[in-house]
């Protein structure tokens, strides 16, 4: 899984930080992937973050994704 579609999930969940993304997906794994592909997908996430300050504010890395609003 690539980190921008972690972010994008973790925006929808309410979740606000890189990190609080990863840890997301690496916490609901087993509901979001095969266990087949569930080390792939992970291994890809992990390294898509490498180098990247945790903490940071998703809307900061990804400033082009949007919250979803059902009252917009």
């Amino acid at each position: 899984m690539k980190l921008k579609t972690a972010c994008n999930i973790a925006l929808d969940c309410g979740l606000n930080t890189i990190g609080e993304a990863i840890m997301n997906i690496d916490i609901h794994a087993t509901s979001v992937f095969s266990y087949r592909e569930m080390n792939k997908e992970l291994a890809e996430l992990y390294k898509d973050a490498k180098g990247i300050d945790l903490e940071a504010k998703i809307k900061q890395v990804f400033p082009d994704l949007k919250e979803e609003n059902p009252n917009d």
